[in-house]
C-alpha cells in the first residue's frame, strides 16, 4: 500500500537534491564569469553578458555546419568572442570568427595562416579590411580578413577561397 507522506518526502528530497546540485555546479561560474570559457550557444553568452551585443554572420555557406562547433567568450580584461565552425560533412574546423574591443584582446584560433603568400585591401561595409592569402599548417588554403569598427576588432579566418571568406566577412553584424 502506498504511503502518500513517504512518496511526498521522497519527491521533495529529489527536488532539493537536484536544486543543490545545480547551485553547486554554478558556483565556479559565479566567481569566474568574466574569464574566457567554452559556451554551448550564443544565447548562453547573451544570458551571461546581457549588456554586450554579439556579432553573428548573416551570410553562411551551406557547406558549413550551424551552429558553431565551439564558442569561446569572456570579458576579462575585455569582451572577446571566438566562434569555430566545422564543415557540414566533417569535424574539421574550417571557419573562425573572432572579435574583441581591441586587436590585442582577440582570442587565438585553432586555424591561422602559417604562411602568408599575399596581402591586399578589400572594402567591407565598415570600411577597409586587410585580406591575407595564405596556407595553414598542412599547406591547405587558409585565408584571413581583419578589420576594425568603432567598437570591435574582427578577424575572419577560413579554409576556403578568399571570395567566399569576403562574403562571410561582409555579413558579420
Amino acid at each position: 500500500m502506498f504511503q502518500l507522506p513517504r512518496l511526498f518526502a521522497f519527491l521533495l528530497f529529489i527536488g532539493v537534491l537536484a536544486t543543490t546540485m545545480r547551485l553547486v555546479r554554478d558556483i565556479p561560474l559565479a566567481f569566474a564569469s568574466d574569464q574566457v570559457r567554452l559556451y554551448q550557444s550564443l544565447d548562453d553568452i547573451e544570458d551571461q553578458f546581457r549588456s554586450e551585443s554579439l556579432l553573428r554572420p548573416t551570410y553562411f555557406p551551406r557547406q558549413l555546419a550551424w551552429p558553431a562547433e565551439e564558442i569561446w567568450a569572456g570579458r576579462a580584461p575585455q569582451m572577446s568572442v571566438l566562434l569555430h565552425f566545422t564543415a557540414a560533412n566533417s569535424d574539421e574546423i574550417v571557419l573562425a570568427i573572432a572579435y574583441a574591443a581591441s586587436a590585442d584582446g582577440l582570442l587565438g584560433s585553432r586555424i591561422e595562416p602559417q604562411r602568408v603568400v599575399d596581402t591586399s585591401e578589400v572594402d567591407l561595409r565598415d570600411g577597409p579590411a586587410e585580406l591575407l592569402l595564405g596556407q595553414c599548417e598542412n599547406r591547405s588554403v587558409c585565408n584571413q580578413i581583419r578589420w576594425h569598427t568603432a567598437s570591435h576588432s574582427i578577424t575572419v579566418t577560413g579554409r576556403m577561397p578568399a571570395q567566399e571568406l569576403e562574403r562571410i566577412a561582409r555579413g558579420v553584424r
